[in-house]
């Protein structure tokens, strides 16, 4: 999977010039490139995905996007086999420009992975802004996968970052999916949400690219409507990315939306 990346990372990448945006009609393109691993005593879980996401101005105030995912996890450590799998997000996506620097709208999502027989298919709602290195964006999405507790599971986030001086950028983001199972210290079974919470710092090179590196937090969280419980052993991550955008603000207002990418190190665990 590895190696499948790196090749359509440099493929899309060496596409994304001025000239081929013009023959295409591209308004804006972004490409990120990962890694991020589980750094818990046991936990040797990792992922290596490529997104991408290509926004093409069908009038002044209506965008179409279409987004690519592709994901690899893999760790001795998960609890269910597949140990190794892999994973495939294809999000199309279609926005409303409400100011020239921030869009809404809607998205649909499939996705195929070996962790699972079916596709997995996504609906929801999506806000993007973005205007040079600073970017803001959320979505809620519902999802066709039944969970253990026969709901199917939905997930949702938001995303910041910021542009500083000399090209530096930070950034948080919080992602949420649900529903999971969790275990209070008396033993009961209660519904729970799991979390994902980082925080990033990177730097721009002023000519597209740029790279960052990120610390991020798994837990879970759940509430019997008495008692707040949050998760006794969280996991902890650290990844980097490596990133190409293009377009009149910067980039694109969203990218793909995979719920296996958010799941990915969580759902065996929690």
């Amino acid at each position: 999977m590895t190696s499948k990346i790196a090749l359509a990372s440099l493929l899309v990448t060496t596409a994304m010039t001025p000239a081929f945006a013009q023959n295409m009609g591209l308004s804006a393109a972004s490409v990120e490139v990962g890694t991020a691993f589980l750094t818990g005593d046991g936990s040797d879980a990792n992922q290596t995905s490529l997104e991408g996401t290509a926004e093409f101005a069908i009038t002044p105030v209506f965008t179409l996007g279409a987004s690519l995912g592709l994901y690899g996890h893999s760790g001795d450590s998960y609890y269910y086999e597949p140990s190794s799998y892999d994973a495939t997000n294809l999000t199309a996506h279609a926005l409303y420009k409400a100011t020239p620097t921030s869009a809404i709208g809607v998205f649909v999502a499939t996705e195929s992975t070996d962790a699972h027989v079916d596709n997995i298919n996504a609906v929801g709602v999506e806000f993007g802004m973005r205007s040079g290195k600073t970017s803001f964006d959320a979505y809620y999405a519902m999802t066709d996968l039944a969970a253990n507790s026969s709901e199917d599971y939905t997930f949702g986030g938001m995303a910041l970052e910021v542009g500083l001086a000399q090209g530096f950028t930070v950034g948080a983001s919080y992602d949420a999916f649900s529903p999971s199972i969790g275990i209070t210290s008396s033993g009961a079974l209660i519904e729970a949400t799991v979390t994902d919470v980082a925080v990033s710092a990177g730097y721009d090179f002023g000519n597209g690219f740029g790279v960052e590196a990120e610390l991020g937090r798994l837990g879970i969280t759940a509430n019997d409507g008495a008692t707040n419980y949050t998760a006794a052993d969280p996991e902890v991550y650290v990844g980097l990315n490596v990133s190409y955008d293009f377009g009149g603000n910067g980039g694109t207002f969203t990218k793909a939306r995979s719920f296996m990418d958010l799941a990915a190190f969580s759902l065996d665990r929690f």
